[in-house]
């Protein structure tokens, strides 16, 4: 009700302003105040969610969930010569498809995350910025899995060891047909501004934000040095 009140007094013209709001729900309540307080016809303003203003940066398209699970799992059969059945797969490919998702929100190096850290060698030639504590931690974890390799654990790791590949796999595959899920546009989007390039023209106004993933973050911090306003949840 707030910004609502703050907009109505700041842009007499609310058909050339563009919000971005969290999710759908914000958007239906903002609307609901927005009207109230409008005195004459008027034309109102773009309303956006998160995910649909970073989209509009990207050609890409993003199929629906099902798709994609079922886009991965053929992904994964080819890449580890699997012969599970889709049905079983489903579950924990939805799972997969989540961390994916998790991964290039948070600009997450793949290829890092999924490493075998078994060995104290490997641990130190790739991660020697970790304290020693950390590097326990790591070494302790991934050595309970050979002291106790009872066969749910041997599975973990053959799969484990091909999380990598199934990922890139996963991705190429999209790319190829002009798709992706939400988090490789929002990792396509990020890093096209961390390679100096502008994404936008004009201006927006973010509502009601208070946690932001690391692409997020970068789009962010882009969209207010070209002059876009935050109204920070806090």
């Amino acid at each position: 009700r707030k910004i609502a009140k703050k907009v109505i007094d700041k842009h007499p013209r609310l058909e050339e302003v563009t919000f971005v709001f969290p999710n759908r729900r914000a958007i239906v309540f903002f609307r609901k105040h927005l009207g109230t307080m409008l005195r004459k016809p008027a034309f109102g303003p773009t309303m956006l969610t998160i995910e649909e203003n970073i989209k509009g940066f990207s050609t890409v398209q993003v199929p629906d969930k099902l798709e994609l699970v079922y886009r991965l799992y053929k992904a994964y059969v080819a890449t580890v010569n699997s012969k599970e059945a889709f049905d079983r797969f489903y579950y924990w490919g939805e799972m997969l498809l989540r961390d994916f998702e998790e991964i290039d929100k948070y600009l997450v190096n793949a290829e890092m995350l999924f490493r075998d850290l078994s060995h104290q060698k490997e641990l130190d030639a790739t991660f020697d910025y970790l304290t020693d504590e950390q590097k326990k931690f790591l070494l302790d974890f991934w050595g309970n899995f050979d002291a106790h390799k009872t066969e749910n654990r041997k599975k973990f790791l053959e799969v484990w060891k091909h999380l990598f590949d199934v990922y890139t796999n996963f991705r190429l595959q999209l790319t190829s047909e002009g798709l992706a899920y939400e988090g490789m546009v929002h990792r396509e989007v990020a890093e096209s501004v961390l390679k100096g390039e502008t994404i936008r023209k004009g201006s927006e106004i973010f509502v009601g934000f208070n946690a932001l993933t690391k692409a997020e973050e970068v789009i962010l911090a882009h969209a207010v040095a070209g002059g876009a306003t935050v109204y920070w949840d806090v």
